[in-house]
């Protein structure tokens, strides 16, 4: 009796865990009238958001790092990087666009730069 209980609870266990990994671990691809985020963004204080075609992304916000997370645009003016349900979610300040021959993105009052 007490060997079927252990393993009915390490079944719901490990059933818990894979719901958890496989359902925080999709990726959307980004919507067509986003395309312009794609690529690698730096600042000045060398802060990085990657965003993959694929809906992936990688980002180094302050002491925040994400690698492999998913890419979000929860409204027109948010965007979120995250990874397990973890990491961060950025206002948009002003979308990309090119200024002087260099694309720029405003994101928390940051200018990250695309590389």
């Amino acid at each position: 009796m007490r060997k079927g209980l252990l393993f009915v609870v390490f079944a719901i266990i490990i059933g818990s865990i894979a719901l958890t990994f496989t359902g925080c671990g999709k990726k959307t691809p980004i919507p067509q009238d986003k395309k312009d985020y794609i690529g690698t963004w730096i600042s000045r204080t060398q802060d990085t958001i990657v965003i993959r075609a694929n809906g992936e992304g990688n980002a180094k916000v302050g002491s925040t790092t994400i690698s492999g997370g998913s890419v979000e645009f929860p409204d027109k003016s948010t965007i979120s990087i995250k990874a397990i349900g973890l990491g961060p979610t950025l206002k948009i300040n002003q979308p990309p666009q090119e200024v002087e021959g260099k694309w720029q993105v405003v994101l928390d009052g940051t200018t990250y730069f695309k590389q």
